[in-house]
């Protein structure tokens, strides 16, 4: 995902602007119908984005270690500290946390979003939309932390349980999203198809008017 004018490393894989095109498009549509939403990894680079915000795009350049992705296809865990009276303090409390990751990217600027957690290296690791009931995003990966853990399922369960989240799932736009019977059980998810020849935002917009 690039921000703005951003340009890409040179280490990274090609950009799929019809991916980019279509989540930015749920992003921003979502917000503008005061949906539910929590993102998830790429979802909270994608929220950022679509508010206007930037990302840096390697973050070892930055940081110096690999300590958020150490290698392709290999999860990382590290500690975050969660900000005091924050949303996500609410929810999760204000214990650090340790939180599987796998990201080379971070949001920089997050305009109308509120920090909700950091990393020790400066990394903004939560994010939160004050003026919204509930307008999460986690850099972390919260479906990967351990099954006895009750942050695991703390995130999942507040927005499921929401009576106007039309599905769960909606701000979890990731690499590898997976869908579990403790969050998907009693909600509606909605599978988008072929955008022709509506725009991304069009046909977005007509499904989630159409759902909420």
């Amino acid at each position: 995902l690039v921000s703005q004018a951003a340009l890409p490393h040179p280490g990274v894989q090609p950009a799929r602007p019809e991916r980019d095109e279509f989540e930015i498009a749920v992003a921003r549509v979502s917000e503008e119908l005061r949906m539910p939403v929590l993102g998830v990894c790429r979802g909270m680079q994608v929220m950022a984005v679509a508010a206007g915000g930037t990302l840096e795009q390697h973050l070892p350049d930055r940081v110096g270690h690999s300590g958020h992705c150490p290698a392709p296809g290999v999860y990382a865990s590290h500690h975050v500290s969660v900000v005091p009276g924050s949303f996500v303090a609410s929810m999760l409390g204000t214990d650090d946390l340790d939180v599987p990751t796998y990201h080379h990217q971070a949001v920089v600027e997050h305009p109308g979003y509120e920090p909700g957690a950091w990393h020790e290296d400066g990394t903004l690791e939560a994010m939160e939309d004050p003026g919204s009931a509930f307008r999460v995003a986690v850099q972390w990966h919260p479906e990967m932390m351990r099954e006895e853990g009750t942050e695991r399922r703390a995130l999942f369960e507040q927005l499921a349980q929401r009576p106007d989240t039309v599905c769960p799932f909606l701000g979890l736009i990731d690499d590898r999203v997976r869908y579990s019977s403790e969050t998907t059980e009693a909600h509606r998810c909605y599978a988008f198809g072929d955008p022709a020849p509506l725009s991304f935002e069009q046909q977005v917009r007509s499904t989630l008017e159409s759902q909420n």
